[in-house]
Protein backbone atom coordinates (compact mmCIF):
# COMPACT_ATOMS: atom_id res chain seq x y z
CA UNK A 1 0.00 0.00 0.00
CA UNK A 2 1.63 3.53 -0.82
CA UNK A 3 0.23 6.52 1.44
CA UNK A 4 -0.40 10.60 0.22
CA UNK A 5 -0.74 13.79 2.32
CA UNK A 6 -3.59 16.11 1.24
CA UNK A 7 -3.35 19.81 2.67
CA UNK A 8 -6.83 22.03 2.09
CA UNK A 9 -6.58 25.25 3.25
CA UNK A 10 -10.01 27.20 4.36
CA UNK A 11 -8.48 30.12 5.22
CA UNK A 12 -4.96 31.91 5.18
CA UNK A 13 -4.69 30.58 8.91
CA UNK A 14 -6.71 27.52 8.68
CA UNK A 15 -5.81 24.74 6.80
CA UNK A 16 -6.77 21.02 7.18
CA UNK A 17 -4.29 18.40 6.44
CA UNK A 18 -5.53 14.56 5.67
CA UNK A 19 -3.80 11.45 4.02
CA UNK A 20 -5.01 8.55 1.97
CA UNK A 21 -3.95 5.17 1.52
CA UNK A 22 -3.61 3.58 -2.71
CA UNK A 23 -2.41 0.20 -3.35
CA UNK A 24 0.51 0.01 -5.48
CA UNK A 25 0.55 -3.08 -7.89
CA UNK A 26 3.18 -4.24 -10.17
CA UNK A 27 2.63 -5.73 -13.95
CA UNK A 28 3.18 -9.46 -14.15
CA UNK A 29 6.67 -9.89 -16.30
CA UNK A 30 7.12 -12.02 -19.09
CA UNK A 31 10.23 -14.09 -18.36
CA UNK A 32 11.80 -16.33 -21.02
CA UNK A 33 13.05 -19.75 -20.54
CA UNK A 34 11.11 -19.67 -17.44
CA UNK A 35 7.58 -21.29 -16.00
CA UNK A 36 5.32 -20.02 -13.02
CA UNK A 37 5.07 -22.26 -10.25
CA UNK A 38 3.29 -19.97 -7.67
CA UNK A 39 1.36 -16.69 -7.84
CA UNK A 40 0.97 -15.33 -4.19
CA UNK A 41 -0.10 -11.79 -5.12
CA UNK A 42 2.91 -9.66 -4.88
CA UNK A 43 4.92 -12.75 -4.55
CA UNK A 44 5.89 -15.02 -7.76
CA UNK A 45 7.68 -17.91 -7.62
CA UNK A 46 9.52 -19.09 -11.35
CA UNK A 47 11.69 -21.88 -12.15
CA UNK A 48 14.29 -21.90 -15.24
CA UNK A 49 13.90 -24.41 -17.90
CA UNK A 50 15.96 -27.87 -18.07
CA UNK A 51 19.28 -26.67 -19.18
CA UNK A 52 18.86 -22.50 -17.76
CA UNK A 53 19.68 -21.41 -14.59
CA UNK A 54 19.13 -20.15 -11.84
CA UNK A 55 16.79 -23.21 -11.12
CA UNK A 56 13.97 -21.52 -9.33
CA UNK A 57 14.04 -17.51 -7.65
CA UNK A 58 11.49 -15.51 -6.36
CA UNK A 59 10.21 -12.05 -7.26
CA UNK A 60 8.56 -9.33 -4.62
CA UNK A 61 6.20 -6.43 -5.56
CA UNK A 62 7.72 -2.88 -4.04
CA UNK A 63 6.12 0.18 -3.15
CA UNK A 64 7.08 1.96 -6.40
CA UNK A 65 5.40 -0.46 -8.18
CA UNK A 66 8.88 -2.48 -9.10
CA UNK A 67 9.84 -6.14 -8.73
CA UNK A 68 12.20 -6.91 -6.54
CA UNK A 69 15.00 -9.80 -7.11
CA UNK A 70 13.88 -10.00 -11.25
CA UNK A 71 16.16 -11.90 -12.83
CA UNK A 72 16.63 -13.67 -16.44
CA UNK A 73 16.77 -17.37 -17.28
CA UNK A 74 20.50 -17.66 -18.92
CA UNK A 75 21.51 -20.80 -20.42
CA UNK A 76 23.88 -23.10 -18.39
CA UNK A 77 26.69 -24.99 -19.61
CA UNK A 78 25.68 -27.92 -21.80
CA UNK A 79 28.31 -30.67 -21.30
CA UNK A 80 27.37 -33.80 -19.28
CA UNK A 81 29.68 -35.74 -16.68
CA UNK A 82 29.64 -39.55 -17.32
CA UNK A 83 26.97 -41.30 -17.88
CA UNK A 84 25.01 -43.59 -15.45
CA UNK A 85 26.03 -46.84 -14.71
CA UNK A 86 24.12 -49.77 -16.59
CA UNK A 87 24.29 -52.91 -14.60
CA UNK A 88 26.38 -56.05 -16.50
CA UNK A 89 27.76 -53.60 -19.19
CA UNK A 90 30.97 -53.58 -20.50
CA UNK A 91 31.46 -49.73 -20.24
CA UNK A 92 34.59 -47.22 -20.39
CA UNK A 93 33.25 -44.09 -19.81
CA UNK A 94 35.15 -40.52 -20.23
CA UNK A 95 34.30 -37.71 -17.37
CA UNK A 96 33.24 -35.13 -19.63
CA UNK A 97 30.92 -35.12 -22.99
CA UNK A 98 29.62 -32.07 -24.89
CA UNK A 99 26.43 -32.01 -26.68
CA UNK A 100 25.29 -34.63 -28.83
CA UNK A 101 27.77 -36.83 -27.87
CA UNK A 102 27.11 -40.35 -27.24
CA UNK A 103 27.99 -43.02 -24.60
CA UNK A 104 28.24 -46.42 -26.12
CA UNK A 105 28.07 -49.46 -24.12
CA UNK A 106 28.38 -53.28 -24.35
CA UNK A 107 26.88 -56.05 -23.40
CA UNK A 108 29.32 -59.16 -22.58
CA UNK A 109 28.62 -62.81 -23.73
CA UNK A 110 25.50 -64.44 -22.94
CA UNK A 111 23.93 -60.68 -22.79
CA UNK A 112 21.76 -58.76 -24.92
CA UNK A 113 21.15 -55.09 -25.57
CA UNK A 114 18.08 -54.18 -24.42
CA UNK A 115 16.07 -50.65 -25.01
CA UNK A 116 18.01 -47.69 -26.55
CA UNK A 117 21.65 -48.73 -28.06
CA UNK A 118 23.05 -45.59 -26.63
CA UNK A 119 22.86 -42.70 -24.25
CA UNK A 120 23.12 -38.90 -25.63
CA UNK A 121 24.62 -35.80 -23.67
CA UNK A 122 21.54 -33.13 -24.36
CA UNK A 123 21.41 -29.77 -22.44
CA UNK A 124 23.75 -31.34 -19.47
CA UNK A 125 21.32 -34.39 -19.39
CA UNK A 126 21.38 -37.84 -21.06
CA UNK A 127 19.19 -39.13 -22.78
CA UNK A 128 18.27 -42.85 -23.41
CA UNK A 129 17.79 -45.91 -20.99
CA UNK A 130 19.19 -48.85 -21.93
CA UNK A 131 20.28 -51.98 -20.24
CA UNK A 132 21.76 -55.72 -20.47
CA UNK A 133 19.49 -58.96 -20.59
CA UNK A 134 20.85 -62.32 -19.82
CA UNK A 135 20.28 -64.75 -23.06
CA UNK A 136 18.25 -67.64 -22.00
CA UNK A 137 16.57 -70.42 -23.89
CA UNK A 138 13.15 -71.48 -23.33
CA UNK A 139 11.26 -74.18 -23.59
CA UNK A 140 7.97 -73.90 -23.46
CA UNK A 141 5.21 -75.41 -22.55
CA UNK A 142 5.68 -79.43 -22.24
CA UNK A 143 4.47 -81.13 -25.65
CA UNK A 144 2.74 -84.18 -26.18
CA UNK A 145 4.68 -87.29 -25.99
CA UNK A 146 7.58 -85.39 -25.19
CA UNK A 147 9.73 -85.75 -21.92
CA UNK A 148 12.77 -83.64 -20.84
CA UNK A 149 15.68 -84.00 -18.45
CA UNK A 150 16.12 -81.80 -16.05
CA UNK A 151 12.48 -82.20 -15.32
CA UNK A 152 10.17 -78.81 -14.82
CA UNK A 153 13.26 -77.16 -15.91
CA UNK A 154 11.77 -74.01 -18.62
CA UNK A 155 14.84 -71.58 -18.80
CA UNK A 156 18.21 -72.29 -19.85
CA UNK A 157 21.35 -70.13 -19.89
CA UNK A 158 23.38 -70.24 -22.98
CA UNK A 159 25.51 -73.79 -22.94
CA UNK A 160 23.12 -75.42 -21.19
CA UNK A 161 21.62 -78.57 -22.65
CA UNK A 162 18.49 -80.23 -21.97
CA UNK A 163 17.89 -83.92 -22.95
CA UNK A 164 14.62 -84.73 -25.31
CA UNK A 165 13.01 -88.42 -25.45
CA UNK A 166 10.43 -88.98 -27.65
CA UNK A 167 7.38 -91.73 -26.34
CA UNK A 168 6.92 -94.36 -28.91
CA UNK A 169 5.85 -93.72 -32.47
CA UNK A 170 7.65 -90.25 -32.37
CA UNK A 171 11.19 -88.74 -33.34
CA UNK A 172 12.58 -85.57 -32.67
CA UNK A 173 11.89 -82.95 -35.23
CA UNK A 174 13.24 -83.08 -38.56
CA UNK A 175 15.75 -86.31 -37.41
CA UNK A 176 15.59 -89.78 -36.62
CA UNK A 177 16.72 -89.84 -33.18
CA UNK A 178 14.10 -90.84 -30.12
CA UNK A 179 16.75 -88.97 -27.71
CA UNK A 180 18.95 -86.24 -27.85
CA UNK A 181 21.22 -83.54 -25.78
CA UNK A 182 20.25 -80.47 -27.31
CA UNK A 183 22.40 -77.47 -26.20
CA UNK A 184 21.04 -73.46 -25.97
CA UNK A 185 23.16 -71.26 -28.15
CA UNK A 186 24.32 -67.88 -27.74
CA UNK A 187 21.43 -66.54 -30.27
CA UNK A 188 18.75 -67.27 -27.25
CA UNK A 189 17.96 -70.47 -29.64
CA UNK A 190 18.38 -74.03 -28.95
CA UNK A 191 20.90 -75.75 -31.49
CA UNK A 192 17.97 -78.04 -32.60
CA UNK A 193 14.39 -77.92 -32.50
CA UNK A 194 13.36 -79.44 -28.64
CA UNK A 195 9.77 -80.92 -30.35
CA UNK A 196 8.45 -84.67 -30.78
CA UNK A 197 6.92 -85.34 -33.84
CA UNK A 198 4.95 -88.92 -35.53
CA UNK A 199 7.48 -90.54 -37.30
CA UNK A 200 7.05 -90.27 -40.79
CA UNK A 201 9.38 -91.36 -44.17
CA UNK A 202 10.73 -88.81 -46.76
CA UNK A 203 9.42 -88.69 -50.55
CA UNK A 204 12.09 -91.29 -52.20
CA UNK A 205 12.84 -88.89 -54.51
CA UNK A 206 16.14 -91.39 -55.22
CA UNK A 207 14.38 -94.48 -55.49
CA UNK A 208 13.44 -94.36 -59.14
CA UNK A 209 9.73 -94.41 -58.29
CA UNK A 210 7.93 -93.74 -61.29
CA UNK A 211 5.28 -90.39 -60.67
CA UNK A 212 7.09 -90.41 -56.88
CA UNK A 213 5.04 -87.53 -55.83
CA UNK A 214 1.54 -89.31 -56.84
CA UNK A 215 2.56 -92.37 -55.18
CA UNK A 216 3.91 -90.95 -51.88
CA UNK A 217 3.55 -87.48 -51.12
CA UNK A 218 0.24 -87.69 -49.06
CA UNK A 219 0.16 -90.21 -45.88
CA UNK A 220 3.72 -91.36 -44.47
CA UNK A 221 3.32 -92.25 -40.91
CA UNK A 222 4.91 -95.39 -39.72
CA UNK A 223 3.43 -98.45 -40.84
CA UNK A 224 1.65 -96.96 -44.03
CA UNK A 225 1.51 -99.44 -47.36
CA UNK A 226 1.63 -97.77 -50.42
CA UNK A 227 1.51 -99.68 -54.26
CA UNK A 228 4.04 -97.83 -56.33
CA UNK A 229 5.73 -98.93 -59.67
CA UNK A 230 9.02 -98.43 -60.62
CA UNK A 231 10.50 -96.25 -63.68
CA UNK A 232 11.69 -97.62 -67.15
CA UNK A 233 14.26 -100.35 -66.64
CA UNK A 234 13.60 -100.82 -63.05
CA UNK A 235 11.94 -103.52 -61.17
CA UNK A 236 9.98 -103.35 -58.23
CA UNK A 237 11.23 -105.15 -55.15
CA UNK A 238 7.53 -105.48 -53.80
CA UNK A 239 4.20 -104.97 -54.65
CA UNK A 240 3.86 -102.73 -51.79
CA UNK A 241 5.88 -100.15 -49.48
CA UNK A 242 5.82 -100.07 -45.97
CA UNK A 243 7.36 -97.12 -43.68
CA UNK A 244 9.46 -97.93 -41.21
CA UNK A 245 11.68 -96.00 -38.80
CA UNK A 246 14.88 -96.68 -41.38
CA UNK A 247 12.56 -95.61 -44.07
CA UNK A 248 10.63 -96.93 -46.93
CA UNK A 249 11.22 -101.15 -47.18
CA UNK A 250 11.82 -103.11 -49.62
CA UNK A 251 15.28 -100.65 -49.51
CA UNK A 252 15.83 -100.74 -52.32
CA UNK A 253 12.38 -99.59 -53.64
CA UNK A 254 13.48 -100.26 -57.04
CA UNK A 255 16.91 -102.51 -58.17
CA UNK A 256 18.28 -101.94 -62.29
CA UNK A 257 17.39 -105.07 -64.61
CA UNK A 258 20.48 -106.14 -66.07
CA UNK A 259 21.29 -109.82 -67.36
CA UNK A 260 24.33 -111.62 -64.76
CA UNK A 261 27.53 -111.99 -66.94
CA UNK A 262 26.75 -114.94 -69.25
CA UNK A 263 29.28 -118.13 -69.73
CA UNK A 264 29.45 -119.34 -72.78
CA UNK A 265 31.85 -122.64 -73.37
CA UNK A 266 33.96 -123.16 -76.47
CA UNK A 267 32.75 -119.63 -77.25
CA UNK A 268 35.71 -116.43 -77.94
CA UNK A 269 34.66 -113.52 -75.87
CA UNK A 270 33.42 -110.52 -76.51
CA UNK A 271 36.09 -107.56 -77.45
CA UNK A 272 35.23 -104.98 -74.57
CA UNK A 273 31.63 -105.99 -73.67
CA UNK A 274 29.77 -103.31 -72.06
CA UNK A 275 28.55 -103.76 -68.59
CA UNK A 276 26.63 -103.39 -66.91
CA UNK A 277 24.29 -105.69 -69.44
CA UNK A 278 20.69 -103.76 -69.61
CA UNK A 279 17.78 -104.43 -71.48
CA UNK A 280 18.37 -103.89 -75.55
CA UNK A 281 22.19 -105.20 -74.80
CA UNK A 282 23.39 -107.68 -77.07
CA UNK A 283 26.73 -109.69 -77.06
CA UNK A 284 28.25 -112.06 -80.57
CA UNK A 285 30.01 -114.92 -80.18
CA UNK A 286 32.02 -116.55 -82.07
CA UNK A 287 32.38 -120.15 -81.04
CA UNK A 288 35.70 -121.92 -81.10
CA UNK A 289 34.95 -125.27 -83.47
CA UNK A 290 33.52 -124.90 -86.90
CA UNK A 291 31.90 -121.37 -87.62
CA UNK A 292 29.05 -120.99 -85.93
CA UNK A 293 27.86 -117.11 -84.64
CA UNK A 294 25.39 -116.18 -82.89
CA UNK A 295 24.25 -113.52 -80.97
CA UNK A 296 22.33 -113.28 -77.22
CA UNK A 297 20.18 -110.10 -76.37
CA UNK A 298 19.24 -109.20 -72.64
CA UNK A 299 15.65 -109.17 -72.56
CA UNK A 300 13.37 -106.61 -70.62
CA UNK A 301 13.04 -109.37 -67.82
CA UNK A 302 17.39 -109.39 -67.10
CA UNK A 303 17.45 -112.68 -68.93
CA UNK A 304 19.19 -113.40 -71.92
CA UNK A 305 17.75 -114.55 -75.21
CA UNK A 306 19.04 -117.17 -77.55
CA UNK A 307 21.55 -118.31 -75.13
CA UNK A 308 23.53 -121.49 -76.30
CA UNK A 309 26.14 -124.03 -76.41
CA UNK A 310 28.85 -124.24 -78.15
CA UNK A 311 29.67 -127.72 -79.89
CA UNK A 312 32.98 -129.52 -79.10
CA UNK A 313 35.42 -130.53 -81.13
CA UNK A 314 35.82 -134.22 -81.83
CA UNK A 315 38.38 -135.47 -84.09
CA UNK A 316 37.95 -138.28 -86.29
CA UNK A 317 40.58 -139.75 -88.24
CA UNK A 318 38.60 -140.03 -91.99
CA UNK A 319 36.03 -138.27 -91.80
CA UNK A 320 35.08 -134.90 -94.49
CA UNK A 321 33.40 -131.91 -94.44
CA UNK A 322 29.99 -132.72 -96.32
CA UNK A 323 29.98 -131.69 -99.90
CA UNK A 324 27.27 -129.79 -101.37
CA UNK A 325 25.62 -130.72 -104.27
CA UNK A 326 24.35 -128.50 -107.29
CA UNK A 327 20.97 -127.73 -105.82
CA UNK A 328 22.20 -126.73 -102.32
CA UNK A 329 22.79 -123.51 -100.71
CA UNK A 330 25.88 -122.46 -98.41
CA UNK A 331 25.52 -119.80 -95.96
CA UNK A 332 22.46 -117.25 -96.48
CA UNK A 333 23.37 -113.43 -96.98
CA UNK A 334 23.31 -111.44 -93.29
CA UNK A 335 20.51 -109.85 -92.20
CA UNK A 336 21.16 -106.59 -90.17
CA UNK A 337 20.26 -106.66 -86.41
CA UNK A 338 19.13 -110.37 -86.94
CA UNK A 339 20.46 -112.77 -84.11
CA UNK A 340 21.21 -115.66 -86.52
CA UNK A 341 22.88 -118.92 -86.53
CA UNK A 342 23.58 -119.95 -89.54
CA UNK A 343 24.91 -122.96 -91.08
CA UNK A 344 27.20 -123.51 -93.63
CA UNK A 345 24.85 -125.79 -96.35
CA UNK A 346 21.21 -125.88 -96.26
CA UNK A 347 19.59 -128.27 -98.74
CA UNK A 348 17.09 -127.01 -101.74
CA UNK A 349 13.53 -125.97 -100.08
CA UNK A 350 15.14 -125.61 -96.72
CA UNK A 351 14.73 -122.10 -94.58
CA UNK A 352 17.22 -120.46 -92.67
CA UNK A 353 16.13 -119.87 -89.15
CA UNK A 354 16.59 -116.39 -87.39
CA UNK A 355 14.94 -113.74 -84.84
CA UNK A 356 14.82 -110.38 -83.99
CA UNK A 357 15.82 -108.90 -81.00
CA UNK A 358 13.00 -107.42 -78.70
CA UNK A 359 10.72 -104.83 -79.89
CA UNK A 360 11.75 -105.47 -82.85
CA UNK A 361 9.71 -106.62 -85.70
CA UNK A 362 10.53 -109.34 -88.00
CA UNK A 363 9.41 -109.46 -91.58
CA UNK A 364 10.36 -112.11 -94.35
CA UNK A 365 12.51 -115.04 -94.70
CA UNK A 366 14.94 -116.71 -96.66
CA UNK A 367 14.77 -120.39 -98.85
CA UNK A 368 17.69 -122.13 -100.39
CA UNK A 369 16.09 -122.68 -104.11
CA UNK A 370 18.33 -124.40 -106.78
CA UNK A 371 21.66 -123.35 -105.09
CA UNK A 372 20.31 -119.84 -104.82
CA UNK A 373 18.92 -117.91 -101.48
CA UNK A 374 15.38 -116.16 -102.20
CA UNK A 375 13.28 -114.12 -100.92
CA UNK A 376 14.52 -111.08 -98.30
CA UNK A 377 14.95 -110.79 -94.48
CA UNK A 378 14.81 -107.77 -92.34
CA UNK A 379 14.34 -106.65 -88.33
CA UNK A 380 12.53 -103.27 -88.20
CA UNK A 381 13.94 -101.32 -85.50
CA UNK A 382 11.54 -100.24 -82.82
CA UNK A 383 11.12 -96.60 -81.58
CA UNK A 384 11.53 -95.24 -78.56
CA UNK A 385 10.07 -91.44 -77.35
CA UNK A 386 11.93 -89.73 -74.68
CA UNK A 387 9.54 -87.43 -71.98
CA UNK A 388 11.80 -84.87 -71.88
CA UNK A 389 11.84 -84.84 -75.60
CA UNK A 390 8.19 -84.38 -75.80
CA UNK A 391 7.99 -81.72 -72.66
CA UNK A 392 10.57 -79.63 -75.06
CA UNK A 393 8.01 -79.35 -78.09
CA UNK A 394 5.00 -78.77 -75.34
CA UNK A 395 3.47 -82.39 -75.96
CA UNK A 396 2.19 -85.34 -73.82
CA UNK A 397 1.61 -88.77 -74.01
CA UNK A 398 -2.39 -89.28 -74.76
CA UNK A 399 -2.62 -92.65 -73.02
CA UNK A 400 0.60 -94.52 -71.80
CA UNK A 401 2.91 -92.75 -68.35
CA UNK A 402 6.28 -93.94 -68.32
CA UNK A 403 9.22 -92.39 -69.03
CA UNK A 404 10.13 -94.35 -72.24
CA UNK A 405 7.96 -95.55 -74.56
CA UNK A 406 9.04 -98.60 -76.62
CA UNK A 407 7.06 -99.10 -79.98
CA UNK A 408 7.41 -101.61 -82.66
CA UNK A 409 7.62 -100.52 -86.24
CA UNK A 410 4.22 -99.78 -87.81
CA UNK A 411 2.69 -98.59 -84.55
CA UNK A 412 0.88 -95.55 -83.54
CA UNK A 413 1.67 -93.39 -80.89
CA UNK A 414 -0.85 -90.65 -80.22
CA UNK A 415 -0.05 -86.91 -78.74
CA UNK A 416 -1.63 -84.12 -77.32
CA UNK A 417 -0.96 -80.23 -76.56
CA UNK A 418 -0.44 -79.61 -72.95
CA UNK A 419 -2.50 -77.48 -71.58
CA UNK A 420 -2.79 -73.81 -72.76
CA UNK A 421 -0.88 -74.85 -76.26
CA UNK A 422 -2.24 -75.46 -79.64
CA UNK A 423 -0.20 -77.43 -82.77
CA UNK A 424 2.23 -74.87 -84.27
CA UNK A 425 1.76 -74.44 -88.17
CA UNK A 426 3.57 -76.53 -90.46
CA UNK A 427 4.09 -79.29 -87.43
CA UNK A 428 3.65 -82.98 -88.37
CA UNK A 429 -0.31 -84.51 -86.96
CA UNK A 430 -0.71 -85.59 -82.98
CA UNK A 431 -0.81 -89.17 -84.50
CA UNK A 432 2.28 -90.70 -85.81
CA UNK A 433 3.34 -94.25 -86.65
CA UNK A 434 6.77 -95.93 -86.30
CA UNK A 435 8.93 -96.77 -89.44
CA UNK A 436 12.13 -98.64 -88.59
CA UNK A 437 13.31 -96.73 -85.24
CA UNK A 438 12.32 -93.12 -86.63
CA UNK A 439 9.06 -91.47 -85.39
CA UNK A 440 8.48 -87.80 -86.01
CA UNK A 441 7.09 -85.87 -83.03
CA UNK A 442 4.27 -83.06 -83.27
CA UNK A 443 5.31 -79.41 -81.73
CA UNK A 444 2.54 -77.64 -79.58
CA UNK A 445 3.11 -74.00 -79.37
Amino acid sequence: MKWSLVVQCLSFFFCVYTSTQTEVTCTVPTIENAKTLKKPGTNIEYQCLHGYEPDRFTITCNEQGDWDNMRDCTAKTLDCGPPPSIEHALQVFKEQYKEGETATYVCPSNYVKDGDPYMICSRGRWIGKGKCLQINCLLGPPTPGTSTSPKGKNVFRVGESVEITCSERLWLYGTREIKRNIICKESGEWEHSPVCEEITCDIPYDQHVDYVHYYFSRDRRLGVEKPYRCESGYRAGARTATCTENGWLPNPLCTEIVCPEPTIENARLPENPQRPYKPGARIRYQCLHGSSRFEITCGWQGEWNNIRPCPVKHDQPGTTPPKTSGKDCGRPPQIEDAVQDFKDRYEHGEKAAYDCPAFYKKEGYLTCTQGRWTGSGKCWKPCTVDLKAIDDRNIQLRHKYTEKIYSTHGDFIGFSCKSGYRPAEGSVPLRQSCNNGEIPLPVCE
